[in-house]
């Protein structure tokens, strides 16, 4: 996937997500879309997304493909979006796919829910 598509499969996303993307946006325009500052700022919006403060973005152990994970309450790593082939191309590319696989119960800025 090339990173105009990431870049608007992103932006669909934040606003179906209701996701304040204001310093993305910022980031996306001063940095370039695939800059350390905006990798940033993704993966702080899909920890919003999935409600998962401690979540993760690594490289695959066994190839050069990218996967976003948590760890569980024992500290056993677990993947956070379940597809058919969750590693992707890119790091970009892996935190996209994460915020297009958020669930639509996700707490959302103000609501208190969890």
């Amino acid at each position: 996937m090339d990173n105009a598509e990431l870049e608007r499969r992103c932006s669909a996303v934040l606003e179906r997500l209701s996701l304040d993307a204001a310093q993305y946006t910022e980031c996306v325009e001063r940095y370039g879309w695939d800059s350390p500052p905006v990798l940033g700022c993704l993966l702080a919006l899909v920890r919003e997304a999935w409600d998962e403060p401690e979540l993760y973005v690594r490289s695959s152990r066994d190839d050069e493909s990218w996967i976003v994970c948590a760890a569980d309450h024992e500290g056993r790593e677990r993947l956070m979006v379940l597809r058919s082939d969750p590693y992707r191309a890119s790091e970009a590319e892996a935190l996209v796919v994460a915020l297009e696989a958020a669930p639509e119960s996700a707490r959302r800025p103000g609501d208190g829910a969890r």
